[in-house]
């Protein structure tokens, strides 16, 4: 039998990994926006400053909310990867 108080636990980082997954999804709803207004003028795909300049900002805000900023890097890497592989393909 599992104990109540993991179960809560349990299912109060169920209702967060809901929250992340709707947050992804929106992400990619808005790089989308973002590709085809830079189709429309006829802008670079990739923009290496802006993911730096977005990683960085990242790493700030996981050290302010005590996230090893090592983590979030890895995760907003992973997350900017698929976001331009879905597009550049």
């Amino acid at each position: 039998m599992i104990p109540k108080e993991l179960q809560l636990l349990r299912n109060s980082l169920d209702i967060v990994d809901k929250g992340i997954v709707e947050k992804i999804a929106e992400r990619f709803l808005i790089t989308q926006k973002i590709w085809q207004v830079k189709k429309e003028n006829d802008l670079p795909k990739c923009d290496p400053d802006r993911e730096k300049e977005k990683l960085e900002e990242v790493s700030e805000l996981a050290k302010k909310y005590q996230l090893s900023p090592k983590i979030a890097g890895k995760i907003f890497e992973k997350i900017i990867d698929e976001t331009k592989n879905s597009y550049l393909d």
